[in-house]
């Protein structure tokens, strides 16, 4: 058990190829139900990869086969977000109700801090103010903190980040938020997890979006879509691409370009160097070099970069 929790671990913390794989190996694993926080701990590791993997269906396996484990809060309130982004708000707030009472009843079969993340996030889902306004001084003294399962695994990430959430949805001003950013940006690095990076740095592009701070949701939102194409993580991912399209546009876009502009950045996005780009197209470097500024100008970025974001965005 201990072994897979942490093969699994390794899978999202690392290289997210195989997430699904790892997914699917670790549920096979027999849970020991008698060991205090084990199966709870492969419930969450199980919908995280799900979540990852845009594949739901993990978490509903494991509940089929044990329907005890979605009797505990911080269980109970993933199956609430799998219901959420199936369409059924009923289903998922009557698992959040159920999730707040066992955590006012303070359960012992698993970390009370674990179980508290968990249910933040579906409070976020469904966007109860309510609950939200129960779960901030909760969470607040935990805000340096990321939440460990057995075995040392690091199941949520840092508290910090639904910790600012929740702090949008009761009213804190921005300074108390965007603290909540520099901490969880800190400890996702000091994990050296770029799953978590991506996923701070796409909900702080979210909230600099909403405030109407453009540069600022820009630059952090290429943060995070930069990271997720790195591990792998399409959701987020996505999620960052569609904030980069709510920005005011300052540029032409990739299919705006000359013939010869979108060529050039098609082999940007293939990884091929300047020369390597010249050589391919029968152009001369220099050439290749002035229609490079000329795109970067164009589509209103400052590199490379920047410019194949656009091109994957939208042409890939």
């Amino acid at each position: 058990m201990a072994a897979g929790l942490r093969t699994l671990q390794q899978q999202l913390d690392g290289t997210p190829t195989s997430i699904a794989d790892a997914a699917k190996e670790a549920a096979a694993i027999d849970v020991d139900v008698e060991v205090p926080g084990r199966w709870t701990a492969l419930a969450i590791l199980l919908w995280r990869a799900g979540e990852l993997a845009d594949d739901r269906t993990f978490a509903r396996s494991l509940s089929a086969k044990h329907p005890d484990i979605f009797d505990q809060a911080a269980s109970s309130a993933m199956l609430g977000l799998s219901r959420m982004r199936d369409g059924d708000a009923d289903s998922a707030s009557g698992l959040l109700e159920h999730a707040l009472r066992r955590l006012r009843q303070g359960e012992h079969e698993i970390s009370w801090l674990l179980s508290v993340h968990a249910v933040s996030d579906l409070v976020l889902e469904i966007g109860d103010r309510e609950a939200a306004e129960e779960l901030v001084p909760l969470l607040e003294p935990w805000a340096d903190r990321v939440t460990i399962g057995n075995h040392g695994t690091v199941l949520l990430g840092p508290i910090s980040l639904p910790l600012a959430g929740l702090g949008r949805l009761v009213g804190k001003d921005d300074a108390w938020i965007g603290q909540r950013f520099v901490e969880a940006e800190q400890l996702s690095k000091g994990l050296k997890s770029t799953i978590f990076l991506a996923e701070t740095a796409l909900a702080e592009a979210m909230w600099r979006a909403d405030l109407g701070d453009w540069d600022a949701a820009g630059t952090v939102a290429r943060q995070s879509f930069r990271r997720a194409s790195r591990c792998g993580v399409a959701r987020v991912r996505r999620a960052a691409a569609n904030v980069l399209d709510r920005l005011p546009r300052q540029g032409v876009q990739p299919w705006e370009l000359t013939e010869r502009q979108s060529a050039i950045l098609r082999l940007m996005a293939d990884g091929l160097s300047n020369p390597r780009i010249a050589a391919k197209l029968a152009f001369s470097l220099s050439t290749v070099a002035k229609e490079t500024s000329v795109i970067y100008r164009a589509l209103g970025v400052d590199g490379r970069d920047e410019a194949v974001e656009e091109f994957r965005r939208h042409m890939a």
